[in-house]
């Protein structure tokens, strides 16, 4: 089974970016200078890698927006098993220094989905940091159809609730009316974290799996989880939790 296992954030201001998960999350970040020229920001919890963070340039017209990815241990084998159930490949596989590679697919509904090769890094190894991977929702519009294709290329088993896709880390897979999305739940403290009753949008079912919606100030949207540690004991929040002045998107 192919691990669920990595997440970065694309951010049309990342000072702003990092800034509001320091403030959430305790985060620190170092920049690393890639083999094309461009930065790459690797965000830390204490000691812990958790996640990355990369500044979109204006001419490439991308949303900010956050990025789940698997781990593999041989990338082309698993993209080329993607593209021939019906994925495309967007980038192609790329160094990441020594830490690994990376590619990017969007599946046949449209939703984004990394792959990470490992190198001197494994994102499935991060321990239970505040802000760390727990989890993620996929939001597309033919559920079953979805299932089957991540059973096909990676393995997943569908189950019931708040493991849908059992992909090493808990999945939800929610029925959308609009392009298929990924969206990924982040381990924190509701009860710790500003308050902004206006992004109260999540749905009766993820709320009742202990998830609160938030966006980013630039408007990257992630799930908040209310426990500890991975979501496989959820709890309803009392209020939802996180500093949102654009409201959900």
């Amino acid at each position: 089974m192919t691990p669920l296992a990595w997440m970065d954030v694309i951010s049309s201001d990342i000072e702003r970016t990092l800034a509001y998960y320091a403030g959430l999350f305790g985060w620190s970040n170092e920049t690393l200078m890639l083999d094309h020229g461009e930065g790459y920001r690797v965000v830390r919890s204490g000691e812990v890698i958790v996640a990355g963070a990369e500044q979109v340039a204006a001419e490439r017209k991308l949303e900010p927006v956050w990025t789940v990815m698997v781990e593999s241990e041989d990338a082309r084998s698993l993209i080329e098993s993607a593209v021939a159930a019906g994925a495309t490949e967007t980038f192609e596989l790329a160094p990441m220094l020594d830490l690994g590679r990376i590619a990017m697919l969007r599946d046949p509904w449209g939703a984004t989905l990394g792959v990470w090769e490992s190198g001197s890094f494994r994102p499935s190894m991060v321990p239970d940091v505040p802000g760390r991977l727990a989890g993620a929702v996929l939001t597309t519009p033919e559920p079953d159809a979805s299932a089957r294709f991540h059973r096909e290329v990676f393995g997943w088993t569908p189950m019931s609730g708040l493991g849908d896709l059992d992909a090493g880390v808990p999945v939800i897979v929610e029925r959308g009316h609009a392009n298929a999305v990924w969206t990924p739940i982040l381990s924190g403290d509701v009860d710790r974290a500003p308050l902004d009753d206006s992004s109260g949008s999540t749905t009766p079912r993820l709320a009742d799996a202990g998830l609160a919606r938030c966006a980013d100030p630039t408007g990257a949207t992630f799930y908040l989880f209310s426990g500890a540690g991975p979501a496989t004991k959820p709890r309803r929040p009392s209020r939802v939790a996180c500093d949102n002045p654009r409201g959900p998107r």
